[in-house]
C-alpha cells in the first residue's frame, strides 16, 4: 500500500500544494460575518433604529426570510406564531411590523394607526400600498424579509436562553420561510461556548494529519511521524 502511494508521491505533493495555496488565498481574503451582521447583510434595505428603552445586552435580533413576497395568509400565520412567542415569560419588550404605528393627522387631532392591518384581505392590501410608499423599519422593500427586536428579562440561565432560541427557530419554520436568523450577545455567547472547543479540536486534528502527511512524504520514518503527531 505504501509503495503504491509512494509511486504517486509527486501527484499527491502537487495536490497538497494546490490545496495549501488555495488555503493561503482564503486566509488572505476572509469574508466573516457575525450573525448580527448577517441579518443586516441580507436585509440592508431595512432601516433599524434601536430605542434607548432596549437593553443591548439582553437584546435578540430575529430575521425571518421568505423565498417569495409575503402574502396575506403568511402574514396571518407569522402574526399568530409571534403572538404565542410574545407570551413567553422571558420576554420584557418587543418591536415588530405587527405593532409598528404611525401618527396620523385628521385635521383636528393626531392619533396613531397600525402600519400593517390584517383585519381582512382588503385592509391588508391597502396597508401594503402605504408601506411600499413610506417603508417600514421591520419589513424589507421586496416584502420578503421580516425583522423583530426582542428584549428578554434578567435572571435567566443558559438553559432558558437555549430553549428560547430553539423555540423561535422552530416556531418560525413555516411554509415559505427560507431561513431564520437569531442574533444578539446572548446567542453569540452560547455559540462560543458550544462551538469554539469543538472547532479547536477539529483544527488540531486536521493540522496534525497534514503535518504527518508532509513528514511522511519527506522522511518515510514512521517513528518520526508518530512523535510529531503526539507532539501536536
Amino acid at each position: 500500500m505504501l509503495a503504491y502511494i509512494w509511486k504517486f508521491k509527486y501527484f499527491i505533493f502537487a495536490v497538497v500544494l494546490v490545496i495549501f495555496s488555495y488555503s493561503l488565498y482564503l486566509i488572505s481574503n476572509p469574508v466573516i460575518f457575525f450573525e448580527t451582521e448577517r441579518i443586516l447583510k441580507y436585509a440592508d434595505d431595512i432601516e433599524i433604529e434601536l430605542s434607548q428603552s432596549f437593553d443591548d445586552k439582553n437584546l435578540f435580533l430575529i430575521g425571518v426570510e421568505f423565498n417569495d413576497e409575503i402574502n396575506f395568509n403568511q402574514f396571518v400565520d407569522i402574526d399568530s406564531v409571534y403572538n404565542i412567542i410574545k407570551k413567553d415569560s422571558i420576554i420584557k419588550n418587543e418591536k415588530s411590523v405587527f405593532n409598528e404605528s404611525r401618527l396620523l393627522f385628521t385635521g383636528l387631532f393626531f392619533h396613531t394607526i397600525n402600519l400593517l392591518n390584517l383585519e381582512s384581505q382588503l385592509t391588508f392590501e391597502k396597508s401594503v400600498k402605504k408601506i411600499k410608499n413610506k417603508s417600514s423599519q421591520f419589513l424589507s422593500k421586496d416584502f420578503k424579509k421580516l425583522f423583530f427586536l426582542i428584549e428578554i428579562k434578567n435572571g435567566f440561565n443558559d438553559k432558558d436562553w437555549k430553549y428560547f432560541i430553539s423555540n423561535i427557530r422552530n416556531s418560525f419554520a413555516l411554509d415559505g420561510v427560507d431561513d431564520v436568523f437569531v442574533s444578539g450577545q446572548i446567542s453569540s455567547e452560547i455559540y462560543m461556548q458550544e462551538k469554539v472547543i469543538s472547532e479547536l479540536i477539529f483544527i488540531t486534528i486536521f493540522s496534525a494529519l497534514f503535518c504527518c502527511l508532509i513528514l511522511w512524504f519527506f522522511t518515510l520514518n514512521i517513528k518520526f511521524v508518530l512523535l510529531t503527531l503526539i507532539s501536536v
